[in-house]
This record gives structure tokens, sequence and C-alpha cells, in this order.
């Protein structure tokens, strides 16, 4: 076999070689997999032409579900004003101001996988409003689990860093103290 052969194959293998390994670095890990469909779904969704059917959802666990399940409850019992999970914004945008035109490529949405099971997305709620571009930026971060042999959201942080989950038992605990104190007459 002559050096060219050589050669040639092996810069062929080489080839062959950093082609897998670079397909390999662009594949979304399924926790970025789930969080990015979602978005896609998400902010294609038309309020105005889908009345009457659901806007998208994504996946929640047992115990997180069982979380806004338990506050949906208590808000209802005895909760007064914005109460539970999304009643005072949209709940996957961290907002109460939302463009009417949002794509998922206007809002120039970002996901990525910061620690195992860590998905954290910033995008732009408004990006219509030049002026207030800071303020429309939102951070949303997303705890990612595998439950019955598939990956769900386990919780959801707010720019603020503070766990949904940890929101939803502080609200709870606010709701039942207020009952407590206002069946004892200590608050009117």
């Amino acid at each position: 076999m002559s050096i060219r052969k050589i050669l040639l194959s092996q810069f062929m293998l080489l080839v062959i070689c950093s082609s897998i390994s670079f397909a390999g670095a662009f594949e979304q890990s399924p926790a970025v997999k789930l969080v990015d469909e979602f978005y896609r779904r998400y902010l294609a969704f038309d309020h105005t032409k889908t009345q009457g059917v659901s806007q998208p959802d994504i996946s929640l666990s047992k115990a997180f579900s069982n979380e806004v399940k338990k506050s949906t409850v208590d808000c209802k019992r005895f909760g007064e004003g914005p109460c539970g999970w999304g009643d005072d914004g949209d709940k996957y945008l961290d907002t109460q101001e939302i463009d009417p035109n949002l794509t998922y490529s206007n809002s120039r949405i970002s996901i990525k996988e910061i620690s195992l099971g860590t998905v954290r997305v910033k995008l732009n709620v408004y990006p219509s409003e030049k002026n207030a571009v800071a303020y429309y930026n939102k951070t949303i971060t997303y705890k990612i689990i595998f439950e019955n042999e598939k990956y769900v959201v386990d919780d959801i942080a707010y720019s603020d860093g503070i766990s949904m989950r940890k929101k939803l038992l502080d609200e709870r605990a606010y709701i039942r103290e207020n009952v407590r104190k206002n069946a004892m007459g200590t608050i009117k």
C-alpha cells in the first residue's frame, strides 16, 4: 500500500470520527428537548384562534403537581386576590404583560442545561418594546427529573431564584395562618 493511500485512509477516518463527535455536540439533552419543544408549542399557541382549546402545558412530576393541586384547593377555599401558581401572571413567561406578536423566534429565546437536569430559559416577552428591553427579559429555570419513563418538571424558579414549590408552600402557610387568626378574631 502506498504512502498516499495510507494517508488518504487516515484522513478519511479522521473526517468520519470528527463528523460523529461534532454531530453529537449539537444533540439536545432530554431535559433541554422537553423545555424547547414545550416553548415552541407554547409560543405558537394563538388564543384568538383556539378558543375553548387549552394552551399547551409541560408535564409536571407527581410531587410538583400535588403541590400545585394543594395550593389550588387552599386558594379556592381561603384565598383572596391572586392566589396559586399562575394567578398573577403567565406561569411559563413570568410576566403579566406579553407582546401580542410574541413568537419563538422573536423572543430571542435561549435554552441551556446549566447542570444535569437544570435548564435555564432566557427570553424577551415583549420584543416590540424597544425602550424597556431589560424589563421584559425573563429568566426561568426548570428542574427536570425522569419519572414514570419520561422527563418531567419537578420545580421552576423565576428571575428571583426562589423555587415555585417554596412559594406555594409559603402561600399555603400564609393562607392557613390568616384563616387561623381570623377564626380567633385577631384579624378583621
